[in-house]
């Protein structure tokens, strides 16, 4: 069970490698996701998102299947409601918000704060990254560096 801390919105983390469920991210989406947190740069956040739709996430990257990142639910059990679930690493699922819109959707309760993701997780989404067909060379400097 996730134990959940409502902190105020300029508090939140806001920082890469964090994630929040519950958040109706991407933007315009009717349904709910977990999403991780991979960059932020001055007022913009950039974040994927866990689907446990797989078999989807697979044929949409059938040409560049190395940027598609499997978890297991027991690698992360206290968010995971699927045995298996993904995040598509590809540059055309690497969403974007602005960080006064995201600190507005987590007042007003639409999503909540989780917590540091899983440092086997957090790998493999470098790993995908940087495998990845669609990134430049400084997009993935960008992404995968913790700086």
């Amino acid at each position: 069970m996730i134990s959940v801390v409502k902190v105020p919105a300029e508090l939140i983390p806001c920082r890469r490698w964090v994630a929040y469920k519950n958040a109706l991210l991407p933007q315009g989406s009717e349904r709910l996701h977990m999403i991780v947190i991979v960059y932020q740069r001055s007022s913009e956040i950039k974040y994927f998102y866990i689907t446990s739709q797989v078999e989807k996430a697979k044929m949409r990257y059938r040409d560049d299947e190395s940027a598609l990142v499997e978890m297991q639910k027991s690698e992360w059990t206290e968010v995971l409601t699927k045995d298996v679930s993904c995040i598509q690493c590809g540059k055309n699922h690497l969403n974007g918000i602005d960080v006064l819109e995201f600190k507005k959707l987590y007042v007003d309760t639409m999503m909540e704060y989780i917590g540091e993701i899983p440092e086997n997780i957090k790998q493999k989404i470098k790993v995908a990254i940087e495998a990845s067909k669609t990134y430049s060379i400084r997009e993935r400097d960008e992404l995968i560096c913790d700086k």
